[in-house]
Order: structure tokens, then C-alpha cells, then sequence
């Protein structure tokens, strides 16, 4: 499902100053802008800053409190705020005064249904954990570390005042931070970080501590050249993606994340541990102060140690694993029908157009998309036909609005009663309609088209009030196989063709047919091209082995099969044909397009991927392209690596899931064509030059090619 089209800012604006109101709350609190103001002076001092903490009784008994706590061990009580102050450190008061003000502030609202006390306890912990972190990536930043740490998910306060139960309830299922901002994007109007940018300007929060906020979810890479805003967001990425729920398996998410933190945070185990301990010893040092929003007897050491098991204790477990490629396609599958209920449910609340009840814009792009992701790995047929009313301006403008309207409505009646169950129907916009039909056949697909202009020709004017005929023009393209995984890309298809129907005089189709395989140079005849009893054991004359080189290496692949039987169960349950023969695997040398050769063996084969054994190291999500010689001809593969482990020193067992099979190059044909004309290469070049994973579709060699 995609992402939907979120409102614009300005709507997300004045639907929180009107939950302001109602609450009978300013949309900026006073306190804090003084605050603020204070904290952005470098002259201010404690003296200025007990001024405007005693106007507010509960901060400044807080401060009090906790400056009196055990944790300072002062000989004689504090009984100033000044005194308070200069005991707490002047700024860490600004910050939490300021943090106690904000977050007083949006707790204020209340009244939902809503675990506030836990919230706020996570929020204080990544506050802390921030501010941990901060001291050694961003020294003179940890205030604002703080802060960002504390404010970065508000934004969920806000959004279960705006949208009720259903977000509160999906909140409530104990994601983790990436999987619920995901699900926020898939199934509401607005995403939490959409909401912190929106209080952001309403606050007036300062610019170094706006971007960390609202890119909390962004991946940001960090040079010697990064600026302390960068610096800033990649602590606020890491702290913002920990995960304080119980997870009973290592994630992908959780993996990368230590990855992150190790490699541009310098937070190896050691470090972490020692972050975390310090992190605890702050948190219950603010505990008193925020006892207002979370019960002071409460700890986090649970909350952490959820965190510390998924980005450390299952590091080596990952390491290990194995991808599980029918596993990953159940995981797909079950995704794919999760995604098809949510759609099913928005679709009834918010997806269709109020004048015609068809579905609008923004879900026929979702359908579109939906079906281009299932039909993509099925190979099953998907048409669009474009549908656009003919001169209907003069309509408006001769017979009125309202008349226009009765139009519409029934133009959208005929069209659902032609399409039926066989497809959708949209209204993409004031007189064009688009209707999305699955799995029909060319024929059915012409005959579906022609009868909806032909029954918008024979509505009956009169009965619209009108004096003459309807008619529209519309274009239909039918593909076997959909070309572009993107429905702007077929709805623009569509769309031309509508246009030739109008300049050919209108009240017509204009069709498109387009019956081929997902690879123009793939086997056609047959379904599962690549068979084992056609390999020839055999050199690539090409690139052929030195001496021994290839005898070491089968030796080594036909070691590995051989322990395959004392793998644990959970790893490869798919069935595997055991093969081993010589190759050519090609693939990108650094950062450039360049291709850098090396021999390597096939050591066995699912319907899923190639296990491999060389001597050269690959990246996990690397694109590569591998050559093998049959008795008729040689054949292509190219998919991604799924893993890769040093099994001998400078030997290396490698995992590939394929993606395309072809007897013609596929890579090394023309690489810049390549990256052109299939987005997952170029995806996977982007994410080998910034080091970061890329989740492409996979594609099994059951499936054409």
C-alpha cells in the first residue's frame, strides 16, 4: 500500500490551533517563550532565570525538590530558586524548564483513552539517552540533544487528540518507532513528525533544533564536514528508533540501527553500556521534576534493557542468520493481505469522492500502486482506462452546476455497473474517471471500454436535463506484464492515450495492447529457465579458472553441502538442488559503475537465489550479475546478495536472490542502460554508495522472467 497524500501544512496548522482553543489553552505557552527568549540570550543568568521560574509554584517547587534530592547530597536545604539553579547547573535548568513547560503544556489536553504516564516515560528515557549520547558525538549540544530526545514523538499527543481511537489503538500495539511512522503514512492524513513541524513553527523552537525534529526518521550521514544540525539528527535518528517493546526475534530495523550507532555515533557495545548507565543515573535524576506526567516510583531499567537486547544481544544471531526466502515471501504475502484489509477499512472511511462515491484520487493511486506490487510478482494482466468527459465545461456553463453534478453521478452509475467485480472505479479529478480492472484478458478488456463510452452515448439527455447527448473519450492500456512499478507512470500511459482518442474526434477508445514478458530477452517458452541438467562443468571460456583455483574452491562448495544437513531447522527450510559448477560474478567496484570480474562456483540452487562460493567479499544488498555456461548457450542472473560469510580465510559462502534471468547480459550489457531501465539496480548502486541496506522485491525462478 502507499503512502497517503497527506493534508497540507497549513490544514495541519489550523486544526491545532483550534484544539488549542478548545482546550481553552494558547497555542504557544507564555512561560515557555520567555523561556525560550531566555535560553537564546548568552548574558542570561540564574538570577534572570528565578525571576520567571517562581511566577510558575509546580516548576519551581520541582526544581527545589530535586535539588534537594539525594542525588546532589548538599549540606543545607536549597530554599531559593537561585540557589536551585546554580546547584542544578544553569543549563540543565534552562532545558528542563523549558522541556517541564512544553510538556506541561501538551498535557494539558488529556481525555482520551491514552497510557500518558508510559509515553512520557519513554519520552524523558530518549531525552536522557539523547543527552548521553550527545556528550561524546555533539559535546556542545547536549541541552538541545535533550530536548529533541524529549519532543521528537509529541507529536503522537497531538495526533490522538485529532484522530481519536484508531490512532490511539495503533499506537497502542507496541510498534516500534519505524513500524508505527510506516503505518502513520500507509493509513492517516498525518504522521506525527508532520505534527512536530507543525508545533515547531507554532513555538517558534530554534532552527538548530527543528531540523534534528523533523527528520527524526531519516537516515542522515555523518562526514567530517557535518554541521552540529546534522550531527544533532543522526542522534535524534538513533534515539528515535530504539525500541523499548518486547521483540522475540532480531529485526532488520534493529540490526541496522547498532550498525548506525557504531559506525557514525562511535557507540560499539562497550560505549553503549556505559551510555546507558549514564542515561539511567539522569533519568532518575529528572523523575522528581517530571513527576507531574510520570509516577516518580517508576524505572526504566526494563524499557532500556528491551532496547539493549535488540541492538546487541541479538548481533551475532543476525550475523549469523541465513535469509529464508520462502519465509521473506510468506512475510510479503501476509503483508499484502494486511495492507489489502487496511485498505479495505480506509476505503470505507475517507477514500471516496462525496459527490460520486467513487474512490478519489489519492486511494485510485493507492489501488493502482497495490495492484502494480501484487501483479509485478504474479504476472497477472492489469489495464487502466482514463476516462474524460467530452466538452463538459460547456455543460457547467450552459446547463449549471447542479446539472453537471447529476451528470457525474450518473456517468459514475454506468461506469460501476459495466465494470462490476472485475475492477475499480475512481474519480481522478472534475470530469476524468479512472477505472483499474486485475487479471482480465485483452478482449475483455476492448469490450469493457467500449462499453462505457458507448453508455455514456446513450444516456438519456432528457432525463439529465439536458438538450444533448453525452459522450466521452477514453483511453485503455492493457499489459501483460506492468512495465514501470509506478501508477503515475500507467495512469500517464492511459492518459495519452485519451488524448489521441479526443484529437481523432472524441466519443471513442483509443486501446493500447502490450502482451510481453517482464524481460524482452527472457526464455519465453519456458516458465523455470534455468535446469540443472543443463549446466556444463566447464570453465566460462570467457574468463576461464587458473589452475586449481577451481578445484579449490568445488572442493570447498561440495564441504559446505555436505554439512548442510547439521543446519538447525529454522535456516533454509526451502528445498535445494545441490550444483556445483564454475561462474563469472560481476559487480560494482566501490561507488562507481565500473564492474569488477572474479570466478566464483554454484554451490546450490533454489527456486529463490544461488548459494556461491568465492574469494572476494560482498555486501549484504549488493547487486551483482552472475554467468553460467549451459551445453546450449549461456545464461544471465542477476538479483542482490542476501548474505555473505568467511568460511576459510579469504573464502567466502555468498547468498543471491534473484531478480532477473535473461540468455543476454543483464548488467554488463551497458550498465548505464541498466540503471536506467531497472530501478532496483540503481537503488541497490544508491545504497552501496551510503552504506545502507535496500529492501528490493525478489523474484522466484518459478515466476517468467
Amino acid at each position: 500500500m502507499m503512502a497517503l497524500q497527506n493534508a497540507s501544512p497549513d490544514v495541519l496548522q489550523a486544526k491545532l490551533r483550534e484544539l488549542f482553543r478548545k482546550a481553552k489553552m494558547p497555542s504557544s505557552p507564555a512561560l515557555a517563550a520567555q523561556i525560550l527568549a531566555l535560553v537564546e540570550d548568552p548574558d542570561s543568568n540564574a538570577s534572570d532565570f528565578g525571576r520567571i521560574l517562581r511566577t510558575d509554584p509546580a516548576l519551581a517547587t520541582r526544581l527545589l525538590k530535586t535539588a534537594n534530592s539525594a542525588q546532589f547530597a548538599q549540606r543545607n536545604p536549597v530554599t531559593t530558586i537561585e540557589r536551585a539553579v546554580t546547584v542544578l547547573g544553569l543549563n540543565r535548568v534552562k532545558t528542563v524548564s523549558l522541556g517541564f513547560q512544553l510538556v506541561n503544556h501538551l498535557d494539558r489536553l488529556g481525555g482520551t483513552s491514552f497510557d500518558w504516564s508510559a509515553f512520557w516515560q519513554q519520552a524523558l528515557l530518549r531525552a536522557c539517552l539523547a543527552r548521553s549520547v550527545a556528550h561524546q558525538s555533539v559535546p556542545d549540544r547536549q541541552e538541545e540533544a535533550f530536548l529533541i530526545g524529549l519532543l521528537q514523538d509529541c507529536g503522537v499527543v497531538l495526533l490522538v487528540q485529532i484522530l481519536g481511537s484508531d490512532y490511539a489503538s495503533l499506537y497502542g500495539r507496541d510498534l516500534s518507532p519505524a513500524a508505527l511512522y510506516r503505518m502513520e503514512q500507509e493509513g492517516f492524513p498525518y504522521t506525527h513528525v508532520d505534527v512536530i513541524e507543525a508545533l515547531c513553527k507554532e513555538w517558534q523552537l530554534p532552527d538548530l533544533m527543528v531540523a534534528p525534529l523533523t527528520t527524526h526518521h531519516q537516515r542522515v550521514e555523518i562526514t567530517p564536514r557535518s554541521t552540529e544540525a546534522d550531527r544533532l539528527a543522526a542522534v535524534s535518528y538513533f534515539v528515535g528508533g530504539l525500541c523499548f517493546v518486547p521483540a522475540k526475534t532480531p529485526t532488520i530495523e534493529s540490526d541496522a540501527l547498532r550498525e548506525y550507532g557504531g559506525s557514525h555515533l562511535g557507540l560499539e557495545p562497550k560505549t553503549w553500556q556505559k551510555n546507558s548507565h549514564s542515561a539511567i543515573t539522569e533519568y532518575r535524576h529528572l523523575s522528581a521534576l517530571y513527576g507531574d506526567f510520570i509516577a516518580e516510583d517508576t524505572d526504566v531499567v526494563d524499557l532500556l534493557d528491551q532496547a539493549n537486547r535488540q541492538l546487541y544481544n541479538f548481533a551475532q544471531e543476525v550475523d549469523r542468520r541465513l535469509v529464508d526466502t520462502e519465509a521473506e515471501r510468506d512475510h510479503i504475502k501476509r503483508e499484502q493481505q494486511r495492507q489489502a484489509g487496511a485498505l479495505r477499512e480506509y476505503r470505507e472511511r475517507a477514500a471516496l469522492d462525496p459527490l460520486t462515491h467513487l474512490l478519489n484520487r489519492g486511494a485510485l493511486t493507492e489501488v493502482a500502486g497495490h495492484a502494480i506490487e501484487c501483479d509485478r510478482e504474479a504476472d497477472v494482466a492489469i489495464a487502466v482506462l482514463l476516462i474524460d468527459l467530452d466538452d463538459f465545461k460547456l455543460v457547467n456553463d450552459e446547463f449549471g452546476h447542479i446539472k453537471g453534478d447529476c451528470v457525474l453521478k450518473a456517468v459514475s452509475a454506468h461506469f460501476e455497473r459495466v465494470v462490476g467485480e472485475v475492477g475499480v472505479v475512481g474519480r481522478y479529478g472534475g470530469e476524468e474517471f479512472v477505472i483499474i480492472l486485475r487479471g482480465v484478458d485483452e478482449t475483455q478488456t476492448r469490450e469493457i471500454a467500449e462499453a462505457v463510452v458507448r453508455g455514456v452515448r446513450e444516456l438519456d439527455p432528457a432525463g439529465l436535463g439536458l438538450t444533448r447527448p453525452v459522450t466521452c473519450s477514453a483511453g485503455g492500456y492493457w499489459c501483460a506484464y506492468v512495465p514501470e512499478p509506478r501508477p503515475d507512470a500507467l495512469f500517464a500511459r492511459a492518459d495519452r492515450l485519451m488524448y489521441k482518442a479526443k484529437r481523432d474526434g472524441k466519443d471513442r477508445v483509443c486501446f493500447e495492447c502490450v502482451d510481453e514478458p517482464r524481460d524482452r530477452q527472457a526464455i519465453e517458452a519456458d516458465p523455470t529457465p534455468l535446469r540443472v541438467e543443463l549446466f556444463d562443468d566447464r570453465s566460462p571460456s570467457d574468463s576461464p579458472f587458473e589452475e586449481g583455483e577451481y578445484n579449490f574452491l568445488a572442493g570447498l562448495a561440495r564441504q559446505l553441502n555436505a554439512t548442510d544437513a547439521m543446519a538447525p531447522e529454522n535456516v533454509r527450510k526451502q528445498l535445494r538442488t545441490k550444483v556445483v559448477v564454475p561462474c563469472v560474478l560481476r559487480h560494482f567496484a566501490g561507488s562507481g559503475t565500473e564492474l569488477r570480474v572474479q570466478h566464483a562456483v554454484t554451490r546450490n540452487i533454489t527456486k529463490g537465489g544461488v548459494g556461491l562460493v568465492a574469494s572476494y567479499p560482498l555486501e549484504r544488498s549488493e547487486a551483482v550479475e552472475i554467468a553460467l555456461d549451459q551445453v546450449h548457450g549461456r545464461q544471465f542472473l542477476a538479483g542482490l546478495i542476501s548474505f555473505c560469510r568467511e568460511v576459510e580465510e579469504n573464502c567466502f559462502d555468498i547468498g543471491m536472490q534473484f531478480i532477473r534471468c535473461s540468455l543476454s547480459p543483464i548488467i554488463s550489457g551497458n550498465v548505464n542502460q541498466a540503471l536506467k531501465e531497472y530501478d532496483w539496480l540503481a537503488q541497490a548502486l544508491a545504497a552501496k554508495r551510503s552504506h545502507e541496506p535496500s529492501t528490493l522485491p525478489v523474484m522466484m525462478l518459478s515466476d517468467r522472467s
